[in-house]
């Protein structure tokens, strides 16, 4: 977190950095994540990644419907977790 931005960087195989590229353009340099703010909590992991502000929203692959219930997709993008 660099202020107020939530940024991502590393491998965008599965469109987990967030910034909404398709496919493996990954990242070695800090790029902004649109449509979070007031974030209080971030997790990472190699394939998708959340972020907490006032709902839960999570990127990148989507294999066990871990996202929103969609398994085998992948989100570009931050996207609410129904229910959460």
């Amino acid at each position: 977190r660099a202020g107020r931005t939530v940024v991502c960087w590393g491998s965008n195989e599965f469109e987990q950095v967030g910034n909404g590229a398709v496919g493996a353009a990954s990242s070695n340099v800090p790029v902004p994540i649109s449509g979070l703010t007031d974030v209080r909590s971030i997790s990472v992991g190699s394939e998708h990644s959340c972020a907490l502000d006032w709902r839960l929203q999570c990127w990148g692959r989507d294999t066990h419907a871990q996202i929103d219930g969609t398994a085998g997709t992948t989100r570009r993008d931050p996207t609410a977790i129904p229910g959460a």
